[in-house]
Parts: structure tokens; C-alpha cells; sequence
């Protein structure tokens, strides 16, 4: 496990490090960012990106990885059906990574082959964290003995 710690920045010490990184004649933008960006973990990832920090990323484009369908927000979505139907042993359901956003929260854009309302196969897409994605090679899931 990684060893982590937390620190306290004040709102202005955050525009001072983003005006030191922005081009000269832009400080206003320092101050727009920080009254634009909110939330505490977006304003993480601004003062990460300002020190040149990049997400670990553990997944690319192109990617089958697999999700637990209970733990992903879809709309009209046959959960059930979909893992009766689509998931492996395991009971997780097979993705493709279509989009990668770093420096979002939930940062993976998932095309997920599903069972809609109407009991229709279709193709629909959701977004994930990090955590979310239960793993993407055989090896991944041992209590299977690698078989899927």
C-alpha cells in the first residue's frame, strides 16, 4: 500500500502557484480558476496539475476491463439480465475503455454491452472511478483459477 499524507492550502496560496505557472498578463485566470473550481478534489487535481503531478493511470484506450454492473450508474439498464447474460464467472461484467479523462474524478468512459428495459442487447457507456474497475487480465481474479 502507498503511503500518503493530506495538506491544508489556503485559496491564495493556491493562486500564487497558479500564477507562477501561467503565461505573464494571465493572473486574473489564477483567481477565475480557483472561484470556478470548487469542490475540493477538483481544486486537487488544478494544484496537482500546476506542480506538473499526472494521475496515475492504469488503464488505456481499447482496454476490456470489468465492472461490477451493481456499482455503476446506468439508465435503462436490465441489471439482472445484462449479468445473467454478459458477465463471466465472477459475476463481473466485461467494458471497453473508450475515453480517459486524468484529471476527473470518475476518469474512465466505459462502452458496456447491456440488456435495456425493453429486454434489446444494446451498447451504452458509463463513467468510472479508478476503484471502481475490478481488474482487466485473468490473473486479476485468482479465486477463478484464471478462467472466465
Amino acid at each position: 500500500m502507498k503511503d500518503n499524507f493530506s495538506i491544508t492550502l489556503d485559496v491564495p496560496y493556491l493562486v500564487d502557484i497558479l500564477k507562477g505557472v501561467l503565461k505573464p498578463g494571465h493572473e486574473d485566470l489564477a483567481q477565475c480558476i480557483v472561484e470556478v473550481v470548487t469542490s475540493d478534489r477538483d481544486r486537487e487535481a488544478v494544484f496537482k496539475a500546476a506542480l506538473g503531478i499526472k494521475p496515475t493511470l492504469n488503464y488505456v484506450i481499447g482496454d476490456v476491463v470489468y465492472i461490477d454492473l451493481e456499482n455503476s450508474y446506468m439508465y435503462n439498464v436490465d441489471k439482472k439480465k445484462t449479468t445473467e447474460k454478459f458477465a463471466d464467472k465472477t459475476g463481473y461484467t466485461p467494458c471497453t475503455v473508450e475515453d480517459i479523462r486524468p484529471y476527473h474524478t470518475e476518469c474512465y468512459k466505459l462502452a458496456v454491452k447491456v440488456i435495456n428495459g425493453d429486454g434489446k442487447e444494446m451498447l451504452t457507456h458509463t463513467t468510472v472511478r479508478d476503484k471502481e474497475i475490478m481488474g482487466k487480465f485473468a490473473e486479476d481474479f485468482p479465486d477463478e483459477g484464471g478462467k472466465f
